[in-house]
Order: structure tokens, then C-alpha cells, then sequence
């Protein structure tokens, strides 16, 4: 793809964004694409609209008697059936864990990866490590290799991936 195709073009400008594409000639094709793709599927003025009304205060929370968790099941409701499924699954390598680890600890006051921030009371282990152990609690108590995958950002990628080699 050589150019922005001309409704996209005329969107981005009308809206005052076409700063995004100030490095178009710097990309190669595949990244090209990718791009349009992505801001075909921006709504600009869904976007306008939003950064118009970021100062109003956001709507309030329901009352406490309207929000209830979400039902569960006690364990002796669960067929042994499907226990046994689930366990003979991870046993042949069908489970894997997957953790959506995308997000920035900013908010919590911390410039790291989100799962980098220490959550164990008194162990300061981080979420990362949490989880991670719970992983090995499987592979243990099944004797079974069980994957696990992090999902990260562009943003946290590469201390995400350090973090994991450093500590092992």
C-alpha cells in the first residue's frame, strides 16, 4: 500500500489528526497496512466527543444493594465427571495458563508493568510471581507440563520479558 486511501485521508484531516501520519514514508508496507487497518477502525468523533467531556465528573455507582457477586457453585456441585475430564486435560499438556499482563502500574503509583508491583503482604512477591508459582503448583500436582503465557502491550513488553529472565 502506497497511499492512505482517500475516505480514510479525508476523516484523519477532518478531524484534526493527521500528525498520525507524519511517518507514513518511513514505513514499509506491511506496517502501512497495519496502520490504515487500525485507524479505519477509530470512531474520531466517538473520540472528540469523549475528550470534550473529560473534565465532567463520571456518573455515579449504582447503590450498594444493586451490585451482588457473581453466583458460584460450591466444588460438591461439580460433577467428579467433569473434575476428572479437567484433570486428565492437563495431564496430556491440553491446559495452558494465559495471563493478560498489558497494562502499566501507573495508577498505582508505580512505573513498571503492572505485574512487576508487589502484592504479597509479607513476602513483597510481585503478581507476576504469584501466578507463576500457581503454575508450578499445577505442573507439580499433575506431573504434566503447563504453558504459561503472558499477553503483554508494546508498552510493557520488553521489562515484562527481562523481568521473567532475571528472575528466572
Amino acid at each position: 500500500m502506497v497511499h492512505v486511501p482517500p475516505d480514510l485521508l479525508h476523516r484523519i484531516k477532518l478531524h484534526g489528526q493527521s500528525h498520525v501520519l507524519a511517518a507514513w514514508h518511513l514505513l514499509p508496507p506491511p506496517d502501512r497496512s497495519s496502520l490504515v487497518e487500525q485507524l479505519a477502525g477509530i470512531d474520531f468523533e466517538e473520540l472528540e466527543d469523549l475528550y470534550a467531556r473529560r473534565d465532567e465528573p463520571h456518573a455515579e455507582l449504582p447503590p450498594r444493594d444493586r451490585i451482588a457477586p457473581l453466583p458460584t457453585e460450591p466444588w460438591s456441585a461439580i460433577p467428579p465427571a467433569t473434575c476428572t475430564l479437567g484433570e486428565e486435560a492437563i495431564r496430556r499438556g491440553e491446559l495452558a495458563v494465559l495471563l493478560v499482563a498489558g497494562g502499566q502500574g501507573s495508577r498505582l503509583g508505580f512505573d513498571k508493568p503492572k505485574g512487576m508491583y508487589p502484592v504479597g503482604p509479607v513476602s513483597g512477591a510481585s503478581l507476576f510471581q504469584i501466578h507463576a508459582e500457581k503454575v508450578l503448583a499445577l505442573r507439580r500436582r499433575y506431573e504434566a507440563a503447563v504453558p504459561f503465557l503472558i499477553m503483554t502491550s508494546p508498552a510493557t513488553h520488553a521489562e515484562t520479558e527481562s523481568f521473567f529472565q532475571i528472575h528466572d
